[in-house]
């Protein structure tokens, strides 16, 4: 609700006939003191204004209570990953200072220390898998804690630590990977204890934040680089980075990453991997045209040579809005566009003994129409049907892409497309106060090379987000094969509770 245009000229009035008397004990004039006559007027106007601001906040109350002004959820942002609750939660701890927010500067180290911010975070989550190939099938029931405390920044340095550790429940029966039952099928989220993030940055420098020692990287829509948050245990890299914003519109970003700590743990031998990688990331905005993005992420692997790569690419997104509904009822002119569109090329690099040269391609384009997000999409993942020859993305947040079932955390040899229609939406419930997001997505999954069909796939999601504390959600995800893999499917549901 507006507050009423009447308050304006009644505040004009006030400060008008109240400057004299305002003024005049500290410039001193030759001009009479105010008459009580007008002192009376000035606080009769203050009274007829603070009574049109006592109606108005009464007539906002009522609007807020009964829900009237409230409007419906808009999805339409095409360009940022599938979001869950509780990678929302980890953008906050991790990301603040990145995305441009910067705290303090701190008057003294031990001001610094004892005014950052800490935060204590735990996860629960059940998760049934069953995979053709594995003669039996798992449930995991897993935990997750995350302890952390952020300095404020002193003399333009501040540092940021973060320990996870993640404990097995009620005696599951899974294959974490690393406990030695390669008869079930695998759920990766391994015990243990690990530093998550800890290292030391700068910002004394205006729209600069630099960063070294071990740290989450999740650039763009985390496809190619990201810290994976579904897994338990998060993804980190022991790296040197650089942030610069150049302005409102334009961000550089460069890393120098010489180890990655994958989500499968320090006691897994492919937990730890050394390695030089060169992520270059440079995003422009430009307002009436769209998003553009242009990469390069150069990894050279010392054990994983296979794997070791250069990439490069290019990305444009862009939302075409619709009008207010409150002044138009047509759907095509109501409903917000968007579209994506991104390639790019992968070569063989350092000790990679294979001839790698695969292309990937997305297009994506999605319909946002009073809170129903409707979307299609094909992305194309090449691959020339030799050991070596796909394009491959090993350091990306993959449980988000090509399906929940996890059949493709890797590219077959013949490459990967993936065809895909899904539906989301924030439904709204008179029973409870907060909404709860639904989401359907159909994938028809082929080769690249030849004509393999390799199946399809339905995946379901609910989560909602209670409150600023308690998060919850459930996840089914159902691949049936066709020539060549075998059937899996996956439940998942979870609890995260944010302690402070």
């Amino acid at each position: 609700m507006a507050i009423p245009p009447s308050i304006t000229p009644a505040f004009v009035a006030l400060f008008a006939s109240a400057a004299p008397a305002i003024g005049a004990p500290l410039i001193p004039s030759a001009a009479p003191a105010p008459q009580s006559e007008e002192a009376q007027e000035v606080v009769d106007q203050a009274e007829e204004a603070i009574d049109e601001i006592e109606e108005a906040i009464e007539g906002l109350s009522e609007e807020v209570s009964d829900g009237s002004s409230t409007e419906e959820p808009r999805i339409s942002d095409v360009y940022p990953a599938p979001e869950t609750i509780e990678e929302r939660e980890l953008e906050d701890v991790t990301n603040a200072i990145g995305n441009g927010e910067r705290r303090g500067p701190a008057e003294s180290l031990q001001d610094a220390v004892m005014n950052g911010r800490s935060w204590v975070n735990f996860r629960y989550r059940y998760e049934a898998a069953e995979v053709r190939g594995f003669p039996r099938r798992s449930w995991g029931s897993t935990l997750r804690g995350a302890f952390g405390h952020e300095t404020l920044s002193y003399n333009g340095f501040r540092a940021l630590g973060e320990i996870e550790a993640i404990g097995h429940l009620f005696n599951p029966t899974m294959n974490d990977t690393t406990n030695g039952r390669p008869d079930r099928a695998p759920i990766p989220d391994p015990e243990g204890v690990e530093i998550n993030q800890l290292y030391l940055a700068y910002d004394g420098l205006e729209n600069l934040d630099a960063r070294v020692g071990r740290q989450e990287i999740q650039l763009g829509n985390q496809r190619f680089v990201g810290s994976d948050p579904w897994r338990q245990n998060n993804q980190s890299f022991d790296a040197l980075r650089f942030m610069y914003q150049v302005d409102e519109t334009l961000a550089l970003d460069y890393s120098f990453a010489f180890q990655v700590n994958r989500v499968l743990g320090s006691d897994s031998p492919f937990g730890n991997e050394d390695m030089a990688g060169h992520f270059l990331d440079v995003r422009k905005s430009q307002e009436g045209i769209g998003n553009f993005g242009a990469y390069a992420y150069l990894l050279d692997f010392d054990e994983l040579s296979l794997l070791s790569s250069n990439t490069f690419g290019l990305r444009y997104d862009r939302t075409f809005e619709g009008v207010d509904r409150s002044t138009s009822s047509d759907f095509w002119t109501e409903t917000d566009w968007s579209v994506a569109l991104e390639y790019a090329k992968q070569s063989d690099a350092g000790d990679n003994p294979a001839s790698l040269d695969a292309d990937y391609l997305l297009l994506e384009g999605a319909a946002d129409y009073r809170g129903y997000r409707v979307f299609l999409a094909s992305e194309t993942l090449g691959g020339d049907g030799t050991p070596g020859g796909s394009f491959q993305t090993p350091l990306a947040s993959l449980h988000w892409f090509n399906g929940f079932a996890d059949q493709f955390q890797s590219t077959p040899d013949a490459g990967l497309n993936d065809r895909r229609i899904g539906v989301e939406t924030d439904a709204k419930f008179s029973q409870v106060d907060f909404p709860i997001h639904m989401a359907a997505t159909y994938h028809w999954f082929s080769s690249d090379a030849g004509s393999l069909t390799f199946g399809t796939e339905l995946d379901l999601d609910v989560m909602a987000n209670v409150n600023d504390h308690f998060s919850a959600g459930l996840r089914y995800a159902d691949f049936n094969p066709d020539d060549v893999f075998d059937n899996s499917n996956r439940f998942m549901a979870w609890v995260s509770f944010r302690v402070f």
